[in-house]
């Protein structure tokens, strides 16, 4: 799954057995770098998966990169991504921010899909000195807006990605202590199991 077309960009590392999905806006930049198997999604569009018994479904949902409408876009629509796995009468959500700002507009389309067990935040304070302003989620974004879906483990992601990320992932650390969600920091390339 592709959130948006960031700078790091897209590279071709699987063959086309695998179904990449990603939002409308860069399907076309992706198919010229030699992805072929393509499902792009607009918000509120949903792809199924089936495997066995089991399930995924995978529904796009509003991601906005500033709370500021000009330059959320100048920088794109992006998509965060709400995945369902189940299987039987086994069911576990998850929330993929994206590269998303909690909006109210964010908050108004995620809210009603209820609580999700899992969020997965991108978090890390990019552009507070840019010509931007901020546009990823800092720690007191995120603690917002797990307060607001109240999700029972919150395991975020890109903050050690790349120098130009400004609020280090101990601010989080320091912002969760005392909250209801269990906060999970994974090594990279190291995995994690959800119960």
């Amino acid at each position: 799954m592709l959130r948006s077309l960031g700078p790091e960009g897209a590279q071709r590392t699987a063959g086309d057995e695998l179904t990449f999905i990603l939002p409308t806006a860069d399907a076309e930049t992706v198919r010229q770098k030699g992805f072929r198997n393509l499902a792009s999604l607009n918000w509120g569009e949903t792809r199924q998966f089936d495997a066995g018994t089991g399930s995924v479904t995978i529904t796009a949902v509003r991601a906005r990169h500033s709370h500021n409408p000009l330059t959320a876009q100048a920088l794109g629509i992006g998509n965060g991504y709400w995945i369902e796995f189940s299987q039987q009468s086994w069911k576990r959500t998850l929330y993929w921010t994206g590269d998303t700002m909690p909006t109210d507009d964010v908050l108004e389309e995620i809210r009603p899909r209820g609580v999700p067990d899992i969020m997965v935040p991108h978090v890390g304070g990019v552009g507070t000195a840019g010509p931007f302003g901020r546009i990823s989620m800092g720690s007191g974004d995120v603690v917002r807006l797990a307060s607001v879906l109240r999700p029972q483990f919150v395991l975020p992601i890109h903050h050690s990605t790349y120098a130009f990320y400004r609020e280090p992932i101990s601010d989080l650390v320091a912002a969760s202590k005392g909250k209801p969600y269990r906060l999970d920091l994974i090594a990279e390339g190291s995995e994690i199991i959800y119960p």
